[in-house]
Protein backbone atom coordinates (compact mmCIF):
# COMPACT_ATOMS: atom_id res chain seq x y z
CA UNK A 1 0.00 0.00 0.00
CA UNK A 2 1.30 3.26 -0.65
CA UNK A 3 1.96 5.68 1.64
CA UNK A 4 2.59 9.87 0.92
CA UNK A 5 6.59 10.83 2.11
CA UNK A 6 6.19 12.56 5.35
CA UNK A 7 8.14 16.46 5.06
CA UNK A 8 11.47 15.24 6.76
CA UNK A 9 11.59 12.77 3.62
CA UNK A 10 10.96 14.83 0.95
CA UNK A 11 13.08 17.81 2.74
CA UNK A 12 15.68 14.74 2.80
CA UNK A 13 15.13 14.10 -0.67
CA UNK A 14 15.38 17.77 -1.94
CA UNK A 15 18.86 18.62 -0.17
CA UNK A 16 20.17 15.02 -1.60
CA UNK A 17 19.29 16.29 -5.02
CA UNK A 18 20.33 19.90 -4.65
CA UNK A 19 23.68 18.12 -3.67
CA UNK A 20 23.89 15.71 -6.41
CA UNK A 21 24.04 18.58 -8.99
CA UNK A 22 26.06 20.87 -6.88
CA UNK A 23 28.79 17.56 -7.47
CA UNK A 24 27.73 17.25 -10.80
CA UNK A 25 28.97 21.30 -11.34
CA UNK A 26 32.34 19.60 -9.62
CA UNK A 27 32.09 21.77 -6.39
CA UNK A 28 34.09 20.83 -3.62
CA UNK A 29 33.67 21.00 0.24
CA UNK A 30 35.09 24.77 0.37
CA UNK A 31 32.18 25.61 -2.34
CA UNK A 32 29.77 23.64 -0.36
CA UNK A 33 30.91 25.97 2.85
CA UNK A 34 29.68 28.54 0.98
CA UNK A 35 26.86 27.46 -0.47
CA UNK A 36 25.41 26.84 3.27
CA UNK A 37 26.78 30.17 4.54
CA UNK A 38 29.38 28.50 7.08
CA UNK A 39 31.57 31.52 7.40
CA UNK A 40 33.79 30.00 10.20
CA UNK A 41 34.88 27.25 8.11
CA UNK A 42 35.27 29.30 5.18
CA UNK A 43 37.55 31.71 6.81
CA UNK A 44 39.32 28.28 8.09
CA UNK A 45 39.82 26.80 5.12
CA UNK A 46 40.91 29.93 3.62
CA UNK A 47 43.92 30.30 6.34
CA UNK A 48 44.70 26.33 5.49
CA UNK A 49 44.73 26.19 1.57
CA UNK A 50 44.38 29.95 0.18
CA UNK A 51 44.07 28.42 -3.24
CA UNK A 52 41.05 27.56 -2.40
CA UNK A 53 39.68 31.10 -3.65
CA UNK A 54 40.69 30.51 -7.24
CA UNK A 55 38.35 27.45 -7.21
CA UNK A 56 36.59 26.67 -10.95
CA UNK A 57 33.26 24.69 -11.17
CA UNK A 58 32.36 22.74 -14.21
CA UNK A 59 30.06 25.95 -15.32
CA UNK A 60 32.72 28.77 -14.04
CA UNK A 61 31.07 29.29 -10.48
CA UNK A 62 33.49 30.36 -8.29
CA UNK A 63 33.49 31.28 -4.70
CA UNK A 64 32.75 34.75 -4.92
CA UNK A 65 29.84 34.06 -7.76
CA UNK A 66 28.85 31.61 -5.36
CA UNK A 67 28.90 33.66 -2.10
CA UNK A 68 27.32 36.87 -4.24
CA UNK A 69 24.19 34.49 -5.79
CA UNK A 70 23.50 33.62 -1.91
CA UNK A 71 23.73 36.74 -0.54
CA UNK A 72 26.66 36.00 1.86
CA UNK A 73 28.12 39.22 2.57
CA UNK A 74 30.33 38.03 5.05
CA UNK A 75 31.60 35.97 2.57
CA UNK A 76 32.11 37.84 0.35
CA UNK A 77 34.03 40.49 2.27
CA UNK A 78 36.51 37.81 3.45
CA UNK A 79 36.87 36.85 -0.05
CA UNK A 80 37.40 40.00 -1.43
CA UNK A 81 40.73 40.67 1.61
CA UNK A 82 41.96 37.83 -0.03
CA UNK A 83 44.79 39.15 -2.92
CA UNK A 84 44.27 36.49 -5.59
CA UNK A 85 40.34 36.49 -5.20
CA UNK A 86 40.04 36.88 -8.82
CA UNK A 87 36.34 39.09 -9.14
CA UNK A 88 36.58 39.60 -12.54
CA UNK A 89 35.88 35.97 -13.59
CA UNK A 90 33.24 34.84 -15.90
CA UNK A 91 30.37 32.43 -15.33
CA UNK A 92 30.01 30.05 -18.26
CA UNK A 93 26.81 32.53 -18.74
CA UNK A 94 28.69 35.51 -19.19
CA UNK A 95 27.96 36.96 -15.77
CA UNK A 96 30.58 38.23 -12.95
CA UNK A 97 30.15 38.46 -9.15
CA UNK A 98 29.12 41.72 -9.43
CA UNK A 99 26.56 41.03 -11.89
CA UNK A 100 25.18 38.43 -10.32
CA UNK A 101 24.98 39.81 -6.92
CA UNK A 102 23.59 43.08 -8.46
CA UNK A 103 20.69 40.96 -10.53
CA UNK A 104 19.61 39.41 -7.40
CA UNK A 105 19.49 42.70 -5.63
CA UNK A 106 22.09 41.46 -3.09
CA UNK A 107 23.00 45.14 -1.54
CA UNK A 108 25.65 44.49 0.83
CA UNK A 109 27.58 42.41 -1.91
CA UNK A 110 27.18 44.61 -5.01
CA UNK A 111 28.73 47.45 -2.77
CA UNK A 112 31.11 45.64 -1.59
CA UNK A 113 32.15 44.40 -5.20
CA UNK A 114 31.85 47.76 -6.28
CA UNK A 115 34.22 49.16 -3.79
CA UNK A 116 36.88 46.39 -4.30
CA UNK A 117 36.34 47.18 -8.29
CA UNK A 118 37.08 50.72 -7.79
CA UNK A 119 39.93 50.34 -5.13
CA UNK A 120 41.52 47.86 -6.86
CA UNK A 121 41.37 50.45 -10.39
CA UNK A 122 38.95 47.64 -12.58
CA UNK A 123 36.08 50.49 -12.64
CA UNK A 124 36.21 54.21 -11.92
CA UNK A 125 33.38 55.68 -9.53
CA UNK A 126 32.21 57.47 -12.78
CA UNK A 127 31.34 54.54 -14.49
CA UNK A 128 28.92 52.95 -12.38
CA UNK A 129 25.35 53.69 -12.27
CA UNK A 130 23.19 51.29 -9.64
CA UNK A 131 19.46 51.30 -9.24
CA UNK A 132 16.44 49.22 -8.58
CA UNK A 133 12.97 48.35 -9.82
CA UNK A 134 10.64 46.16 -8.41
CA UNK A 135 9.14 43.64 -10.64
CA UNK A 136 5.80 41.63 -10.05
CA UNK A 137 6.34 37.94 -9.80
CA UNK A 138 4.02 35.47 -8.73
CA UNK A 139 1.67 38.06 -7.34
CA UNK A 140 4.36 39.53 -5.42
CA UNK A 141 6.13 42.92 -5.96
CA UNK A 142 10.10 42.43 -5.45
CA UNK A 143 13.26 44.17 -5.85
CA UNK A 144 15.40 43.91 -8.68
CA UNK A 145 18.82 45.69 -8.36
CA UNK A 146 20.78 46.86 -12.06
CA UNK A 147 23.81 47.51 -12.72
CA UNK A 148 25.04 49.82 -15.30
CA UNK A 149 28.61 50.18 -16.31
CA UNK A 150 30.25 52.82 -18.60
CA UNK A 151 33.62 51.44 -20.21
Amino acid sequence: MYQEPSEFELYEKMIHQQKNARQQDGYNDFMDAIYYGKFNTVTSMIHKNPTNINFVSCSGMTPIMLASNMGYHQIVKILLEQDDSNVSSKHSNGETALDIASKLGHVKCTNLLIKHSVKTNKLSADQIIYYYTYVRRNGEDELEGHLMVYE
